[in-house]
């Protein structure tokens, strides 16, 4: 380490022990780098010493109370005043006004910092901030203290955290706080091993909540979380409600199969012995336990029994609630999948319409049920309706924290192609502007969701007639493919430059469309790759089309020799090409008619021995012999100059060299 910065680099990566190496060594001058790093160590707790000889005794305890919660911002209204004085780890008296003074010390001797987050859209709030080092030397302090010390600071955090999850998950308005809370809960829930009841209980507790919020905003590892929940409930009582929940949760989202279907039922006859039918934890397990059965074909019995968890939902939850709209929608999906149940399932989807449509508290719908309930309006052509849920589903996720960005650009794909079908273009280019703006913020220049997302908004801005923007996405998309050195494994290269060929084309850039149609037919290497899938040949043999009939025969020529290379041998395909390509060096003057005849005369002869006699490829070619042969005039034209024509009318490909050839 020769500066300061190689010096917190390392800090950072060894943690405290990194410290505290070389404490029980004897002081020479080999070791006076070791001793210095205790003495930084012991600096944080002559600190808190300092502290508490100008009469802030507290601070030392506050310390070890935030070495309870994870490396991440802390919001100050987590810390409640009387949840602090709850359980007795701060003296009597300790107010609001004593915390405010604690923290100022703290933060004017560097052990915190206090910054503003974002609550909602504008609004702000102060947070603490530790640094992960801080919190170390903390925890490690913490861990040499007595039992009841350590007991009753971590029952303190615990409580700290009870109450500020007092706010339901199941409200996408709190969907903010809740951000702020979930990492410290996981990291309190994965590092408090075997506590005892009096920890273990609201801890599960707490845990339990964090689950839905993150189940519902689409948020975290909920596997993680699961198993941190079952270890900590074994300290329960077995068929405790709170040790049943976090076994239910383990079992959602670890089993899969029989064992997890096995765990539903047996779950849902415990919870419905200890806590009554229409508990919401027996909701949970039953729910689950009916869409086991429609997994193992029992689909009868499934509608039966999800209807009851609806009805029973629908009377505890409310109508408006994501898991009885979640049930509703699991519903639709079990009658869908029955042989008779396609007249059924449209009732269901009209009764879940008008349930959505009467919701007073957006923040309380199952984005996912609006997904599905999106698609179905848009099917039934009332597109207005679908756009509202596609725009619910964006606003809900642009606004609060969630690992769910794939999910909303695909909801931003589904609202610009409604807004394509209502006739809108132009509101469906903004909502593609939006979508590409999202994606290059979150991702590099090179990220293939990007460049497909350039390729999509040029789509649309060429159905509107914005043709000078079209070009300027379709070529900057190609130059990011084009200098990536691995561009052989970029299989949307050939149908990226087809694409940008004719539109050039249809803006009648002649000079500019053969230019990209010979920078394709060069990329010979990438070609051999390219031309294993049927595809992306045709795309290729339709820019040697091109350039053929625009008399750049060497261009067209090379083209057409590596799609050969690169094809399968002796297939159908490779002797369609072999014919292009005679027709073009007969037409470039490359081969005269009797080496022409003779090729034709070869592929016919392999076309038979292989293929049906009356296949289309073998007559086009025995036609192509025929007109060869019948009509001297066609080679007086092909020696001109001019594009060769046979009986076949201007030469169309075969379906298997271009299926689809328009744009």
């Amino acid at each position: 380490m020769r500066n300061f910065l190689s010096y917190l680099a390392a800090l950072d990566d060894a943690g405290i022990d990194y410290l505290d190496r070389g404490n029980n060594s004897v002081l020479s001058r080999t070791n006076a780098e070791q001793l210095h790093r205790r003495l930084i160590s012991r600096t944080w707790e002559i600190s808190l010493d300092l502290l508490e000889a100008q009469g802030f005794p507290e601070a030392r305890t506050f310390m070890r109370l935030l070495s309870c919660f994870g490396p991440y911002p802390i919001p100050v209204d987590v810390l409640d005043a009387d949840g602090l004085q709850q359980h007795k780890a701060f003296p009597k008296g300790f107010d609001i006004d004593r915390l405010e003074l604690t923290i100022e010390a703290l933060q004017t001797l560097s052990l915190l910092e206090i910054i503003d987050v974002p609550t909602e859209i504008h609004d702000m709030q102060p947070a603490i901030t530790v640094h992960n080092l801080v919190l170390e030397a903390n925890r490690i302090h913490l861990a040499a203290a007595t039992k009841s010390i350590q007991e009753g600071v971590t029952r303190t955090a615990v409580r700290l955290l009870e109450i500020a999850t007092e706010r339901i998950p199941e409200d996408r308005a709190n969907h903010h706080w809740w951000s702020f809370l979930y990492p410290h809960i996981m990291w309190l829930s994965g590092t408090t091993e075997a506590p005892p009841r009096e920890i273990a209980e609201p801890l599960v507790k707490v845990g339990i909540r964090n689950f839905s919020y993150m189940h519902l905003a689409l948020m975290g590892s909920q596997a993680e979380a699961a198993t941190a929940l079952r270890a900590l409930s074994e300290q329960l009582d077995p068929k405790h409600p709170l040790r049943l929940a976090a076994r239910h949760r383990y079992a959602y989202s670890r089993l899969t199969g029989i064992p997890r279907a096995m765990e539903f039922l047996e779950l849902y006859k415990t919870t419905r012995e200890v806590l009554g039918e229409t508990h919401y934890e027996t909701l949970m397990s039953h729910h689950n336990w009916a869409q086991s059965l429609v997994d193992s074909g029992r689909r009868k019995e499934a509608e039966k029994e999800l209807r009851k968890v609806l009805s029973a939902r629908q009377e505890t939850l409310g109508m408006i609630n994501p898991y009885t709209l979640g049930t509703q929608w699991d519903l639709i999906r079990c009658i869908t999948s029955q042989r008779d149940g396609e007249e059924r399932a449209e009732v269901e989807w009209e009764k879940l319409s008008r349930t959505v449509a009467a919701a007073e508290n957006s923040g309380l719908l199952n984005l996912g049920v609006l997904h599905y309930l999106g698609h179905w309006l848009d099917s039934k052509e009332r597109y207005e309706e679908a756009e509202e849920c596609y725009r619910t589903i964006i606003d809900a996720l642009d606004v609060t924290p969630t690992d769910g960005q794939h999910f909303c650009e695909s909801m931003r794909h589904c609202l610009a192609q409604n807004l394509i079908l209502q006739g809108r273009l132009d509101d469906s280019a903004n909502t593609y502007r939006e979508r590409l703006k999202h994606l290059e913020q979150a991702h590099s220049p090179t990220d293939q969701a990007v460049l497909a997302m350039r390729h999509d908004y040029a789509d649309i801005l060429n159905d509107i007639g914005r043709s000078n923007e079209v070009e300027e996405l379709m070529r900057s998309a190609l130059e990011v493919r084009l200098s990536n050195p691995s561009r052989a494994e970029d299989i949307r290269i050939p149908a990226e430059m087809h694409c940008l060929m004719h539109f050039l084309e249809k803006e009648e850039n002649q000079e500019e469309a053969l230019e990209v149609a010979k920078q394709l037919v060069q990329l010979r290497e990438e070609i051999l790759c390219w031309s294993k899938l049927t595809p992306l040949r045709a795309d290729i043999f339709c820019a040697c089309r091109t350039l053929s009939e625009a008399g750049l025969y060497e261009d067209s020529i090379l083209g057409l020799l590596t799609l050969i290379e690169g094809a399968p041998e002796s297939s159908k395909e490779s002797l369609s090409l072999q014919r292009r390509l005679a027709l073009t060096q007969y037409t470039s003057g490359a081969l005269d008619q009797d080496a022409f005849e003779e090729k034709l005369l070869s592929i016919i002869t392999s076309l038979e021995e292989d293929f049906d006699t009356e296949d289309e490829e073998l007559e086009r070619t025995r036609d192509l012999l025929a007109g060869l042969r019948g009509d001297l005039n066609r080679k007086t034209t092909a020696e001109s100059g001019e594009p060769y024509r046979s009986n076949e009318a201007n030469e169309e490909e075969s379906p298997e060299m271009h299926p689809g050839r328009e744009e």
